[in-house]
């Protein structure tokens, strides 16, 4: 890898090598690990997700949640799911904006309907509290069984316990007969 043709190119604006360049620093693949570069050159290349995540944590630049709602939202409003579904979770915590379940459960599901697993699993857990969205333990299940099916771990734990409970129940909601 060339690591001066990649700096090279990311000063005179080419945003692939920008953002190239970024995660080299991010990493520190090539070159020292250093989030205050790999911030400058992600935003050099509108890379908003990156940037959100390293507001949320710090990285290269001052922790700050509101910034960071600000570039998760930048990027989910262009269909990024990472973006939807870290953007959910501020909005469930109430870090950066004022805590809005109904709104964490409308960025939950478009992460969700792209096939997000924590996104699904997040879902179902709010259909199935009804915190946010008007209780549904049927979708809730239903999402809960879609991030089991991709691996996600709690998922299909709890998707175990609801069996444990109520097999025939759980049985039917996913056959869709519910």
């Amino acid at each position: 890898m060339d690591i001066e043709r990649i700096k090279a190119q990311a000063k005179q604006g080419n945003a692939n090598a920008q953002f190239q360049l970024a995660w080299l620093y991010f990493k520190g693949d090539g070159v020292p690990q250093d989030y205050t570069e790999a911030a400058k050159w992600f935003r050099e290349a509108d890379a908003q997700y990156n940037l959100g995540f390293l507001y949320a944590n710090g990285k290269g630049v001052p922790k700050d949640y509101t910034e960071a709602v600000k570039w998760y939202r930048l990027a989910a409003e262009q269909g990024d799911a990472d973006a939807q579904y870290e953007l959910a979770v501020l909005y469930e915590s109430g870090e950066g904006v004022p805590q809005d379940y109904t709104e964490a459960a409308k960025w939950f599901l478009m992460a969700a309907e792209q096939g997000d697993e924590y996104a699904q699993f997040d879902l179902a857990k709010i259909y199935i509290s009804g915190i946010g969205v008007p209780q549904d333990v049927p979708e809730g299940v239903r999402w809960m069984n879609k991030a089991a099916k991709q691996g996600h771990a709690e998922a299909k734990h709890d998707l175990s316990l609801m069996r444990k409970h109520d097999e025939q129940l759980v049985r039917k909601i996913l056959a869709n007969e519910y």
